[in-house]
């Protein structure tokens, strides 16, 4: 959570929301980054578009086509994709 003075951002409260991560892990900019890879590369989710979601069913499948590819296609810059770093697979798919 942002501790906000005016506009400024002056602090910040890490606390659990699920799960048990490490709260040395917990980042916004890393929640922040990632909803700017979502806006970018789902074009239903872009702000003050024509492509919005009609229906929740077409959002969810393209989040979930999104998901797919993210962990089992898109290699990271070091060590694969996320799926080969968990050891669900061990190459990238369709390459």
């Amino acid at each position: 959570m942002k501790i906000r003075d005016g506009g400024k951002v002056i602090g910040k409260i890490k606390r659990d929301v699920f799960g048990n991560p490490a709260n040395d892990d917990i980042e916004t900019t890393n929640i922040e980054n990632f909803c700017g890879i979502l806006r970018e590369r789902v074009g239903r989710l872009v702000r003050k578009t024509k492509c919005y979601s009609k229906k929740l069913l077409r959002l969810r499948n393209a989040t979930e086509i999104l998901r797919f590819y993210w962990n089992f296609m898109d290699r990271l810059p070091k060590n694969g994709t996320p799926a080969m770093i968990e050891n669900l697979t061990n190459h990238p798919w369709l390459e």
